[in-house]
């Protein structure tokens, strides 16, 4: 998750993760079954709309 809110494409997160493109793509699917989205734009727009700062939100991680 923490790729996707530092902006990174889907190449950059599986190399910075070490995963396979099929993992990323299933983790993504899972998350976005889990947050109850309809599909793969609701989840980013969802993820748009936060924004993420370290020193605000310690909790966060």
């Amino acid at each position: 998750m923490m790729c996707i809110f530092d902006g990174l494409t889907m190449h950059e997160s599986v190399e910075r993760l070490k995963i396979t493109t099929k993992a990323f793509y299933a983790s993504r699917h899972r998350l976005i079954i889990k947050l109850q989205l309809g599909n793969r734009n609701s989840f980013y727009q969802s993820i748009a709309k936060y924004q993420y700062d370290p020193y605000y939100d310690e909790d966060f991680l």
